[in-house]
C-alpha cells in the first residue's frame, strides 16, 4: 500500500517541502523515523505522517527517537 511505501531522502524532502540537508540532519540526530536499507536511509510514509503530528507518538517507539 502507499502508506507503507518506503521513501528516499529526496522523496521525503519533497513530501515535507524541506531541503535534503534538513532531512540528513534529522537522520544524524535521530530525530526522524527512518530505517537503514543497507547503508541507505528509508522512510515509511505512514510513520512520517504520524511523526509530523507527534514526534513522540507511541507507534514510533521502535525508532528510539531523541527527545529535545
Amino acid at each position: 500500500s502507499v502508506a507503507n511505501e518506503l521513501m528516499t531522502v529526496e522523496e521525503i524532502a519533497k513530501y515535507l517541502k524541506v531541503t535534503k540537508s534538513f532531512v540528513y540532519e534529522k537522520i544524524h540526530k535521530k530525530e526522524i523515523p527512518f530505517h537503514k536499507v543497507g547503508k541507505f536511509p528509508r522512510f515509511r510514509k505512514s510513520h512520517i505522517d504520524i511523526w509530523i503530528k507527534n514526534p513522540y507518538h507511541p507507534d514510533l517507539s521502535i525508532y528510539d527517537l531523541r527527545k529535545n
